[in-house]
């Protein structure tokens, strides 16, 4: 990997387009013969289990998936899934991350969309979030979308802060998680930021004092 870095192995965009399309059509072709229970993880099921639930007139984060997991992410969630449970593959969303931030880097120098292919080629991680049907890099990619609207906040309107406000809290009651590295992520953009203004000054200040809270409300949970 350091030897890629270091080299930076740089090959046409249209082979790595072309590339990228083959890898994503074989994924995709392989999600039918793949079968959804060969790994233990369950996100699939969860997701199927809701929609199911609906269905049925059954209150949906009240049923258990076969190994005792319950549905425990907000409705947003499951509405983001919700084309590709009528697809009958979630394996899908992941290849949409992946189509996704082909895009991104397609936009960038053509050693980093090179380098993005073969990393994602040989990643064993990549691998498992296809096949095991796991969620975890398309809520990645859209948080990672979201910081990279966020780095133009001080042209932000009124409209288009209330905007951003919406669609993050909405991917954040996908992962909870993600509200850690928005905080780094705000405070070191505000801090180091040169041009302040009183309202970056209190926004500033916004991303330590939710940090702080984000702790003493994980400590709260594990104490009690």
């Amino acid at each position: 990997m350091l030897l890629l870095i270091k080299y930076r192995p740089t090959w046409k965009r249209k082979t790595v387009t072309s590339a990228l399309v083959a890898f994503i059509a074989v994924a995709a072709v392989l999600l039918f013969f793949i079968p959804k229970d060969l790994f233990t993880a369950d996100r699939w099921l969860i997701i199927d289990l809701f929609w199911n639930s609906v269905s049925n007139d059954l209150y949906p984060y009240a049923q258990q998936t076969a190994i005792g997991n319950y549905p425990g992410a907000m409705p947003f969630y499951f509405l983001l899934c919700l084309p590709f449970h009528y697809l009958g593959e979630i394996g899908f969303i992941t290849l949409v991350a992946i189509a996704l931030l082909s895009v991104y880097f397609y936009r960038k120098s053509v050693q980093s969309y090179t380098l993005f292919f073969i990393f994602l080629a040989s990643s064993a991680c990549i691998y498992w979030e296809i096949f095991s049907r796991s969620t975890l890099l398309i809520n990645t990619t859209l948080f990672s979308l979201l910081l990279w609207i966020l780095n133009a906040y001080p042209r932000f309107s009124n409209r288009m802060w209330l905007g951003s406000a919406l669609v993050g809290g909405l991917l954040f009651s996908m992962r909870t998680v993600f509200v850690l590295p928005l905080i780094v992520w705000g405070t070191v953009s505000v801090v180091s930021r040169k041009g302040k203004t009183p309202q970056t000054n209190r926004l500033g200040r916004c991303f330590p004092t939710r940090l702080c809270r984000h702790f003493s409300s994980f400590y709260c949970g594990i104490s009690t």
